[in-house]
């Protein structure tokens, strides 16, 4: 009887200071960062954030791409791009399911074919008057999204740019298109 009474208190401590040290690990934020081409990245994968800054063209997308935030793209939920990126990449955020928004800055002016496709959450996006040119299904199957302007900036739009998007109640497209 004096064993068990001596092993419960010990028992407790140890159940105890493992509860703190798990409270105190998840409370710091998981930071991951690299560069992609010419543009540095940084996600804070406690929050999903993905912030993409540099100057110059966003490299291309497939399926062999590695070294990139691609590995992350399933804990990736709000992507910031910075003022000097010039160009969203072919396929660069396709398939983010958490993905709920995005910024783009003035400084892009193109963005590549299936950027955003299968997006499922996102719901909006806002496009800059400095982009002039959106690749073909950029927005493929992004059933999530129910409204979106494209800017007079805009001369060209990719071939099923919104195909899949069964949740789109409103398009802006200028004459110039």
């Amino acid at each position: 009887m004096k064993k068990t009474l001596l092993v419960l208190p010990i028992l407790l401590a140890v159940l105890a200071l493992a509860v703190c040290l798990t409270v105190s690990a998840s409370a710091e934020d998981v930071i991951h960062s690299g560069n992609w081409g010419i543009l540095s990245w940084k996600l804070n994968e406690t929050t999903g954030e993905l912030t993409i800054s540099g100057t110059g063209k966003m490299e291309d997308f497939d399926v062999s791409s590695d070294g990139s935030w691609q590995v992350y793209r399933y804990n990736i939920k709000t992507v910031t791009i910075k003022s000097g990126v010039t160009s969203i990449g072919q396929k660069a955020f396709v398939g983010y399911t958490e993905l709920t928004s995005i910024t783009i800055p003035d400084s892009v002016t193109s963005i590549g074919e299936e950027a955003f496709a299968a997006c499922t959450k996102l719901t909006s996006i806002t496009i800059p008057n400095s982009v002039t040119s959106i690749g073909e299904g950029a927005f493929l199957n992004c059933p999530g999204l129910t409204s979106i302007v494209i800017p007079e900036s805009v001369t060209s739009i990719g071939y099923r740019m919104f195909y899949g998007c069964t949740g789109l109640t409103s398009v802006t497209i200028p004459n110039g298109v």
